[in-house]
C-alpha cells in the first residue's frame, strides 16, 4: 500500500489501482476481536507503519522466537511491481529498514521494498499454534477468508541468529 500511495503522490497511480489501494487501507481488521478470543492464537498485531518484518520483528523479539517467512506466500498486491519498477518507493521503507534490517536475514532489494513498506491498515499478523492450524484456516473460511501461513516461528538459539529470515 505505501508503494501505491508513493505512486499516487507522484501523479503516477493508474486509475484501475486507485481502487485497490483505497479497498485496502480502509479495510477493518474487526476479525482481531474474534481472533483473541481463540485460545490457540498465540500473537496478533495489526501491520501498519513499520512493515511486516518491522511487526513481526517485535514479535519475535517479545517472544524469544524467530521468524521462518516464505516470501512466495505474503500476500502482495499485484500492481507493487510495476511502480517498484517505476521507482516509488516511499521514504518510510528506507526508515523502516534502517531501524530493524540487521535483525533480518539476507534480501533481494525487492523483497525488502515490499517487505518493510509501511502500510497503511496492511491487515493482522496472526501467530497460530502448530497443531491448530486447519482449524484456525476453517475459522478464516468461515469469515470468507482463504489466507494461508506465510511461514513459521521456532525457539531462537543464539543472539547472533538473525530474528527473521526470507525464503
Amino acid at each position: 500500500v505505501g508503494i501505491l500511495s508513493t505512486a499516487q503522490k507522484k501523479e503516477m497511480l493508474r486509475p484501475e489501482d486507485a481502487a485497490i489501494a483505497l479497498e485496502s487501507m480502509t479495510r477493518l481488521n474487526k476479525l482481531g476481536q474474534l481472533f483473541g478470543t481463540l485460545d490457540y492464537v498465540k500473537a496478533m498485531t495489526d501491520v501498519t507503519g513499520f512493515g511486516l518484518l518491522g511487526h513481526l520483528s517485535e514479535m519475535c523479539q517479545g517472544s524469544g522466537l524467530v521468524a521462518h517467512v516464505n516470501f512466495e506466500k505474503v500476500p502482495i498486491i499485484a500492481a507493487a511491481a510495476y511502480y517498484l519498477e517505476q521507482g516509488c518507493i516511499p521514504g518510510g521503507t528506507g526508515r523502516n529498514w534502517a531501524s530493524y534490517g540487521h535483525q533480518v536475514g539476507l534480501l533481494t532489494e525487492r523483497q525488502r521494498h515490499l517487505l518493510a513498506d509501511p502500510q497503511t491498515s496492511g491487515g493482522l499478523l496472526v501467530a497460530v499454534a502448530p497443531h491448530a492450524r486447519d482449524t484456525f484456516e476453517a475459522v478464516l473460511l468461515s469469515e470468507g477468508l482463504e489466507l494461508k501461513p506465510i511461514g513459521h516461528l521456532q525457539t531462537r538459539t543464539s543472539d547472533k541468529e538473525a530474528l527473521i529470515t526470507v525464503h
